[in-house]
């Protein structure tokens, strides 16, 4: 299969590229910004592009899918790539949709600015279905080793302090970088098995104080506690949103996940680590991988 990855780099960029190669199975075009100084592995198809839909367009030419990690920063364009991908042929497109279940109502209602969008642009991708594109969106919980790396979870490393939403025993579920990659290859030689459908995976349910537990356990340090009051601080983060301040939806999304009974994907049905071959993961090896 012949595919395209829009932004190799970033956060979850790099785990998506390096499951993509090792599968041996793609010939993979990486498009990045003329700006950008991210370098990739040797035998890795690089080409620059300005993100406009003609670029793309001609980018996109002779390719089979198209998997999209890119940020906030760039996901309006998201329409836009699908509708050049829809010109020059491409057959699948998996979206930047990675993390909690923007299915839900109450995650749309929850957080609008971000959430009801990316739902918006599932439905747009629906909408494209009989043109000839299909889609595969995944729901993968939060991202539990980049969490844990960069206080999303409310674990500061340096620092040996934990922040708990109430009493930290909400349970959720994660998923590692390394697993939601998998999933994606997995997606891609399961065309027929994951064509327009949103798939849900989990490395781990846990909580915050499973979590606490078990990095005191590794690191054998007793860690400072804090216990945030979540509606207090949900509230409060929206107050600052409703003044213009973006830089608090972070906090609103990990509150959403950690905190809400919103971002426990096991109320699903099921989860789909069976049809992408995904085992669950012991979160004891992973906080020894990351503290």
């Amino acid at each position: 299969m012949i595919m395209t990855k829009l932004k190799a780099s970033g956060n979850l960029g790099p785990s998506v590229l390096k499951a993509l190669i090792d599968a041996k199975e793609f010939d993979v075009t990486v498009v990045s910004r003329p700006e950008s100084k991210a370098t990739f592995p040797p035998g890795v198809k690089v080409v620059k592009s300005d993100y406009s839909i003609q670029s793309f367009e001609s980018v996109f030419r002779g390719q089979d899918a198209v998997v999209s990690t890119v940020g906030n920063d760039a996901f309006e364009k998201q329409q836009q790539i699908v509708e050049a991908a829809i010109r020059a042929g491409v057959k699948r497109f998996i979206p930047s949709e990675f993390g909690i279940d923007t299915t839900k109502s109450e995650v749309q209602n929850y957080l609008p600015v971000v959430m009801a969008s990316k739902r918006k642009f599932v439905e747009f991708l629906e909408s494209k279905e009989k043109e000839g594109l299909s889609w595969t969106a995944i729901g993968s919980g939060a991202f539990l080793d980049w969490g844990l790396k960069h206080e999303f979870l409310g674990f500061d490393l340096k620092t040996r302090k934990a922040t708990l939403w109430d009493d930290g025993k909400t349970h959720f579920t994660a998923t590692t970088l390394d697993q939601i990659g998998l999933a994606v290859s997995r997606v891609l030689q399961k065309p027929s098995e994951t064509a327009n459908r949103y798939l849900y995976v989990s490395s781990v349910r846990t909580s915050q104080r499973e979590i606490l537990d078990t990095i005191e356990k590794v690191t054998g340090d007793k860690w400072t506690v804090e216990n945030v009051n979540t509606n207090a601080k949900v509230k409060e983060l929206k107050e600052r949103l409703n003044q213009g301040d973006y830089s608090v939806v972070l906090d609103l999304i990990a509150a959403a996940i950690i905190a809400l009974p919103l971002g426990d994907l096991t109320t699903k049905s099921s989860l789909d680590n069976k049809l992408l071959g995904l085992e669950q993961v012991d979160l004891n090896t992973v906080v020894k991988q990351v503290v």
